[in-house]
């Protein structure tokens, strides 16, 4: 008899699950699985302000506290990212600066915006790929801009693209710490990857 993942206890550990094999002999492991493999993902900063998960464009803003808009989306056309705060690169490396939880799973990325390291992820078994990540531009607006007059135009990326592969469940990605250009959270599926 051939196997379904409907069936009692299921023919595949969750892990199987939309993993771009069909483990079940119908199928089911793979059927109502994204290609992007962000459905049911969601985001919780612990800044506690706004974030979403987002399928960008060109033009379409980076944040949603800064009027930067990307010019390149490198590798991750078609891709869905974590649309956060810009104010969310402070919390030091030692602390959490987003949960995102995973209801499948899920490759993540972080897309780097310049040289500032992030020494968490080399020691938490993060890998470099040679992935293109995204550019974008816009208006950096400080204290000390608006009283000044003085607005210049800032250009970041492409950046270094580091990954990691997760099971289904929350992922805990680590603060910033201020540095001067954060980082994008992109996600994929496994199976589909950049």
């Amino acid at each position: 008899p051939t196997r379904r993942s409907s069936d009692l206890g299921g023919c595949v550990p969750i892990e199987g699950k939309c993993n771009g094999v069909n483990n079940c002999a119908d199928g089911s492991d793979e059927s109502g699985c994204t290609t992007t493999g962000t459905a049911g993902v969601t985001v919780e900063p612990t800044t506690g302000l706004a974030a979403s998960v987002e399928t960008p464009a060109l033009q379409s803003d980076v944040f949603g506290d800064r009027q930067y808009t990307f010019d390149s989306l490198g590798s991750f056309t078609g891709y869905s990212y974590v649309k956060m705060a810009n104010d969310d690169k402070h919390i030091r490396h030692s602390h959490v600066q987003m949960k995102v939880r995973l209801p499948q799973p899920t490759t993540v990325y972080v897309v780097k915006l310049d040289d500032y390291e992030l020494p968490w992820l080399q020691a938490d078994g993060w890998a470099i790929t040679a992935l293109e990540g995204v550019s974008y531009h816009g208006i950096r607006q400080t204290r000390h801009t608006d009283w000044s007059g003085v607005l210049e135009e800032d250009h970041y990326g492409p950046g270094v693209v580091w990954q990691k592969t997760f099971t289904a469940g929350t992922v805990e990605m680590r603060g910033n710490n201020g540095g001067d250009g954060s980082y994008l959270i992109f996600l994929a599926n496994p199976a589909h990857m950049p």
